[in-house]
């Protein structure tokens, strides 16, 4: 590796960001006022959200300048500096900043592995008898997106929540499929195994959580500790499932090879 404190650098982006993530989730969660809630929300105070504000820019400086110095693509580093830009410029467009945090987020998790000692040491390449495989993991990541989105605008009150519960049921089996057909398959490979595990890990906590916050949705409309702490966790594990489904693609993409004919 040609620098370690490069790629040092990208994980402690990589770390700071996602807290920076459940702040703002935290932060939303505190002040969000559900339809037939019967106590007003409580506020949480401007200077709190002002912090949360800055801190997003200090990450998204510090995300640019280790792009710039780590990264030999051009295009890479032109998306990591645009989805800054917008996580930074979107601050009072709720929505769209709450959809880009994840992908700032992702992005970060992809520089520290752009950056690591395994990924310069080259790719160690195994034959793709299962055509749709590589398809399947591309497609992950995307269903991840439009699945945070939904999300998103649950939490905004712009929609209700049954696109959310269903789109969750296909990114699950289409989740499950992928990383279950590399684990099977290449359970001795250094990079696809751990990729593909960490996914499977997540995306069931992440399951666990959108369950946890529909049961205390439930139980009552109020906005409670318990309905604050589960919504900010499901928050973090969704941007923690995007990136996990993001390295696991960027694993694929890397290291399976098409047979000819397949």
């Amino acid at each position: 590796m040609k620098n370690p404190w490069l790629h040092r650098s990208a994980i402690l982006v990589a770390i700071v960001s996602l807290m920076v993530i459940a702040w703002g989730a935290l932060l939303t969660s505190e002040t969000r006022t559900f339809p037939g809630a019967t106590v007003a929300s409580a506020v949480s105070a401007p200077s709190l959200e002002q912090v949360h504000r800055i801190a997003g820019f200090v990450v998204a400086f510090l995300m640019c300048f280790v792009a710039n110095w780590t990264l030999r693509s051009n295009l890479i580093r032109s998306m990591a500096g645009i989805t800054a830009i917008v996580e930074i410029a979107s601050g009072r467009a709720p929505i769209v900043h709450a959809l880009f945090a994840p992908l700032f987020f992702s992005f970060a998790v992809a520089i520290a592995v752009l950056s690591s000692k395994s990924w310069e040491a080259g790719p160690k390449h195994v034959e793709c008898s299962w055509k749709p495989l590589r398809p399947l993991g591309i497609a992950v990541p995307i269903l991840v997106v439009l699945q945070i989105g939904l999300g998103t605008a649950f939490r905004h009150n712009a929609m209700g929540v049954v696109w959310h519960i269903l789109d969750a049921l296909i990114v699950l089996a289409i989740a499950m499929v992928a990383g279950v057909c590399v684990l099977r398959q290449y359970e001795e490979h250094d990079s696809l195994r751990p990729a593909a595990l960490a996914l499977l890990i997540i995306v069931g906590v992440q399951v666990l959580l959108g369950f946890s916050v529909y049961l205390v949705l439930l139980m009552s409309s109020e906005n409670n500790t318990g309905l604050i702490v589960t919504g900010m966790l499901h928050v973090v594990n969704g941007s923690l499932t995007l990136a996990a489904s993001v390295v696991l693609a960027m694993q694929m993409n890397r290291n399976l090879i098409q047979l000819s004919g397949a």
